[in-house]
């Protein structure tokens, strides 16, 4: 038998047996340019495809409205909810939370996304998410997200503005989805099914009626329940006042009234937009070449020394971090690096 040896065949670089070449040549096969499992054939190594490296989402700084948040662009009755915008178009996660996305993914990428999507909606991060995504756009409309605030028109601008409540975008009590009430329906069965087994058990042995449970589903600081309503016999005073009685008894003791105070000054969110600004600046360029490549940005920013730059971009790094704490711990500013790419995250 002769000993096995390497054999050259044209397309991509494996080996082959002996035998194998002998077998390919009995059966009068051409030799295709993809590895394929031969009777004979000992081993074949694998072919490693490289694809190309996903390029990250670049804005271009020649357009100010990536950069600049003055006054005269953002008012500060805006900048609240623009800080929000601009610091979301950064995030990689955010940027995916669509349903076409979830269209494209199957299994464990599905069920991530899904986590991910509900913790974003969730409280306390609630008021964040409806800010970016609320108004939804309607069939004929493309979505507004992720385009630059600067972009939106004055009237769109003005209802995802500061200073943004919760009653805005929501209704503290309204009708559940159609999700939410198969699932307290759900809940409900389950335990009806345990209270019919337990007063079974309690009429053999001749034991007062206990009345059936009331069941609510908590998740994400909402309750969905049902309620009787009688309308015929109480006037909406009445009712009002049920309600009211309601709410102070059945609050849960883990969500205490939430404080409606703003919390920052305006300053504070034009701070955390310039830093931004600068971040993005220090992506597209370096600070020596920001001259040639956006002068406009150059002049802006003539009094700078580097150290400021420096500083500001760690701090937009931070106040990505604390904007959106929900994120993952990995997950950085779609601009965190660096023109020269020598900055550390």
């Amino acid at each position: 038998m002769k000993p096995s040896k390497p054999a050259t065949i044209t397309g991509p670089r494996f080996f082959i047996t002996y035998e194998g070449m002998q077998a390919l040549k009995s059966m009068a096969v051409t030799p295709c340019p993809q590895p394929r499992r031969l009777p004979g054939t000992e081993k074949v190594s694998k072919i490693v495809v490289q694809h190309p490296t996903p390029q990250p989402v670049a804005f271009d700084c020649r357009d100010p409205r990536e950069w600049r948040f003055d006054k005269d662009d953002v008012p500060d009755s805006e900048l609240m909810a623009c800080c929000y915008w601009e610091y979301a178009r950064e995030s990689k996660r955010i940027r995916e939370c669509t349903p076409d996305k979830a269209k494209t993914l199957r299994g464990t990428e599905l069920r991530r996304h899904r986590e991910f999507c509900f913790k974003m909606w969730s409280a306390p991060y609630t008021l964040i998410s409806e800010c970016i995504f609320v108004p939804y756009p309607t069939l004929d409309d493309p979505p507004s997200f992720p385009k630059p605030w600067q972009s939106l028109s004055a009237e769109e601008r003005k209802k995802r503005s500061h200073p943004i409540c919760l009653s805005d975008v929501r209704s503290a009590v309204e009708t559940a989805f159609l999700s939410d009430a198969k699932s307290l329906g759900e809940k409900a069965e389950l335990a009806h099914r345990e209270w019919r087994r337990m007063e079974d058990s309690r009429q053999r042995r001749r034991l007062p009626m206990v009345l059936e449970p009331k069941v609510s589903l908590i998740y994400g600081g909402m309750e969905v329940c049902a309620f009787n309503v009688l309308w015929e016999r109480f006037d909406n005073a009445k009712i009002k006042a049920a309600f009211a009685k309601w709410v102070d008894a059945s609050r849960p003791p883990t969500f205490p009234e939430p404080n409606t105070g703003v919390g920052h000054k305006p300053v504070d969110w034009r701070k955390k937009l310039r830093d931004l600004g600068v971040m993005r600046l220090m992506n597209f360029s370096t600070v020596a070449g920001l001259p040639a490549r956006c002068p406009e940005a150059a002049q802006y920013f003539e009094r700078w020394e580097s150290k400021h730059w420096s500083a500001a971009r760690k701090r937009a790094l931070k106040n990505f971090r604390s904007v959106f704490p929900f994120l993952p711990e990995k997950e950085y500013p779609l601009h965190a690096t660096t023109k020269g790419g020598r900055a550390k995250l």
